[in-house]
């Protein structure tokens, strides 16, 4: 816990319930954002961890993404999981209405998923597929590049780019 200081510098000396009033526990308000950032409301109105959520969150990798969302079937996942897999920030929740951008606005819509599986021969109700069957496809390695969720920012790389393309600008 950290106890937080008036602008004199005088919280050291804080007695009783002002004192508890001050103190800010950063581990416990470190848990409290994760868990509000993934938790999922249930039909009983308590708050829940959505651990498929939370998993993609930790994948640097649309391969990574693919095993986790696919794990109990050799990673390989259905058309419904692709497009979750595709949409992680508006992965539903058990209490969230399906509001989804049209699908003329989205590169990555349902339709698109349903014509890789419709290419690829397989039936999106019943077949899944693997992540190679995806990337070895055109349209599929279009929908993999178009998606940016499991991208790692190179910052250095980026600041050097900038640098060489200054020049001798920057050069005082």
């Amino acid at each position: 816990a950290v106890v937080i200081e008036d602008w004199e510098g005088e919280g050291e000396g804080m007695q009783g319930e002002s004192a508890k009033a001050q103190r800010f526990d950063l581990v416990k308000a470190r848990k409290d954002g994760l868990f509000a950032a993934l938790a999922t409301r249930t039909s009983t109105s308590a708050r829940r961890l959505n651990h498929r959520r939370f998993i993609l969150y930790a994948c640097d990798s649309v391969p990574k993404a693919f095993a986790a969302t696919g794990f109990r079937a050799d990673g390989r996942v259905s058309a419904r999981e692709l497009y979750e897999l595709l949409h992680r920030e508006e992965l539903p929740l058990p209490e969230e209405a399906d509001v989804a951008v049209p699908a003329v606005a989205d590169p990555l819509s349902m339709e698109v998923v349903l014509r890789l599986f419709r290419e690829l021969n397989c039936d999106p109700d019943k077949d899944r597929v693997h992540y190679l069957m995806v990337a070895n496809h055109p349209l599929g390695m279009r929908l993999l590049q178009a998606c940016e969720l499991y991208r790692v920012n190179d910052v250095y790389a980026l600041l050097k780019a900038k640098l060489d393309e200054a020049g001798d600008a920057l050069d005082i």
